[in-house]
C-alpha cells in the first residue's frame, strides 16, 4: 500500500489515505529541506495542528507550520516533531481509502512507509530548485521568461515550468535572485500535459483470451461472444456481439468516489436493438447492484452518453450526460470525465466537449471489476455492446479540457517551447 492523495485532488482538506501502489502523481511525494512532504504542489498536514492519537492527516496549502513538519524515524517511520508522534495507517488497514492519522510511534508495520524505498531516499531532501534538473525527475523544463506573478502580470522575475514523469506540469514562480543565483517560490501544480493514464487496454492482443494492460498490469479476460477482429481502420480490435460478449478485469481500475476520466475508441454496428455499453466499472461482487461509471450508446436518445449510478444500491437513481448523435459503422472517440470537486459529468466526442451535467448523487466508490461490453444495473448485467472497441484508458483525475479533447493515440506533449 502507498501513501496517496485521494483522487489526485489539490483542494485543501483532501484526505490522505492508503491506496494500492499505482505510480500515479498522487503517490509521488517529495521531502523538502523545510521538513515538509509535498505532492501536487501541496503539503502533508496534521489537521488543526493536533497532537492527539487519531488526529487525521490531510492535504493543505504549504504554510511552513509545525503541522507540516516531518522527519524520518526508526523502522521506516515518519515523525511529526510537534507532537512526537508518527504517521500511521489505522489498524494496519489494507483497505483502499483508509485515511491516515497521527499515533504514538511503536515500530509497527502500520508506521513503516519506506520498506520498499531505495536505501538513503531521505538522505538528501530537496533544496532550492537548481537550474540543472535530474532527467528522471523532470525530463523536460523551460523558462519562457517573466510571464506570471502573484497578481497575474509580469513582475521582473523569470518563471520556470517543468513536467515530471507522471505528466504533471508544475510552475516555479520566480523569486528575488540570491546574487547571481536564480531562486523560485513554492511550486504550483498546473495539471497534466501528457498521457497520465494509470490503466490502458490497447485491445490489439489478437490471440488468446487475455487483454493486457501494459500501463497498470490489470488484464481483462474475454468471455462469451467477445473476440479479436481485424479492422480496416484500427487493426486488431475487440469485437462484441451485442448478446453475451464481454471482457472483465478481476479488480477495479479507478476509485470512483474521486475524480476520474475514461476514454475509448468505439464503433457501433447498429443504432437499433437497445443500449450498447462499451466500458463500465461494477460495484463489489458481494453487492452486485450498480455501476460506478458507464460509457455507452443510448438507443432511446440516439446519442453517446456517460453516466453513473447515484449510489451503491439497486435503486433506479442515476445521472447521465447525453452528447452528440451517434453514427453506426464509424469509429468515434469518447471521453467521460467525472469532476468530483465541481460535481459534474462531462462528455467529449471526437475531441469536442459535447455536453455537461451536474451530478446529483453521492461520491461512492465502485470496488468491482472494469467491464468491457456490458454494465451492471439493479443487480443484473445487460446492455451488451454491439460493436467494436479499441484503446481504452483510465485516469485517476478529471482531465483538463486540453487533455480530454486530445484524441487517444496521438503524440503527447513532451516539451515546452
Amino acid at each position: 500500500m502507498c501513501l496517496d492523495d485521494a483522487g489526485s485532488h489539490t483542494a485543501d482538506h483532501t484526505k490522505i489515505q492508503v491506496y494500492s501502489c499505482n505510480g500515479s502523481a498522487a503517490q509521488k511525494w517529495v521531502l523538502h529541506d523545510d521538513g515538509s512532504l509535498r505532492v501536487l504542489g501541496k503539503c502533508l498536514d496534521v489537521t488543526g495542528g493536533g497532537t492527539d492519537n487519531g488526529t487525521l492527516v490531510q492535504l493543505y496549502t504549504c504554510n511552513s507550520s509545525t503541522a507540516q513538519k516531518w522527519t524520518t524515524g526508526a523502522s521506516g517511520s515518519l515523525v511529526n516533531p510537534q507532537s512526537g508522534k508518527c504517521l500511521d495507517d489505522p489498524g494496519e488497514s489494507s483497505t483502499n481509502g483508509t485515511q491516515v492519522q497521527l499515533y504514538t510511534c511503536n515500530g509497527s508495520t502500520a508506521q513503516n512507509w519506506t520498506s520498499s524505498a531505495a536505501a538513503g531516499w531521505n538522505a538528501h531532501p530537496a533544496t532550492g530548485l537548481p537550474m540543472v534538473l535530474r532527467a528522471r525527475d523532470y525530463p523536460t523544463f523551460a523558462s519562457p521568461g517573466d510571464v506570471n506573478s502573484a497578481t497575474g502580470g509580469p513582475d521582473g522575475k523569470p518563471d520556470l515550468y517543468a513536467t515530471d514523469t507522471a505528466g504533471q506540469l508544475t510552475e516555479y514562480p520566480g523569486a528575488t535572485p540570491a546574487g547571481t543565483t536564480a531562486t523560485f517560490a513554492d511550486p504550483v501544480s498546473l495539471g497534466s500535459v501528457t498521457d497520465t493514464a494509470t490503466h490502458s487496454w490497447n485491445l490489439d492482443d489478437g490471440t488468446g483470451t487475455t487483454a493486457t494492460d501494459p500501463t497498470g498490469t490489470l488484464p481483462a479476460t474475454l468471455t462469451g461472444g467477445a473476440a479479436w477482429s481485424t479492422d480496416a481502420d484500427r487493426g486488431t480490435v475487440l469485437s462484441l456481439n451485442g448478446t453475451a460478449g464481454y471482457a472483465t478485469t478481476n479488480a477495479p481500475g479507478v476509485d470512483t468516489s474521486g475524480s476520474f476520466t475514461i476514454s475509448a475508441w468505439v464503433r457501433l454496428n447498429s443504432l437499433t436493438g437497445g443500449n450498447s455499453t462499451f466500458v463500465s466499472q461494477s460495484d463489489a461482487p458481494s453487492v452486485g447492484a450498480a455501476n460506478g461509471f458507464q460509457l455507452y450508446y443510448s438507443s432511446g436518445s440516439g446519442v453517446w452518453a456517460f453516466g453513473r449510478h447515484n449510489d451503491d444500491t439497486t435503486s433506479t437513481s442515476f445521472t447521465a450526460v447525453y452528447g452528440a448523435k451517434a453514427v453506426a459503422g464509424k469509429w468515434t472517440h469518447l471521453v467521460g470525465v467525472f469532476d468530483a470537486d465541481a460535481g459534474q459529468l462531462l462528455l467529449y466526442v471526437n475531441g469536442r466537449l459535447s455536453a455537461t451535467k451536474a451530478y446529483t448523487g453521492t461520491d461512492w466508490n465502485a470496488v468491482g471489476p472494469v467491464q468491457f461490453g456490458r454494465r451492471l444495473y439493479q443487480g443484473a448485467y445487460g446492455e451488451y455492446a454491439d460493436g467494436r472497441l479499441s484503446d481504452v484508458r483510465l485516469y485517476p483525475t478529471a482531465l483538463p479540457p486540453a487533455d480530454a479533447a486530445a484524441p487517444g493515440g496521438n503524440a503527447t506533449l513532451t516539451q515546452l517551447d
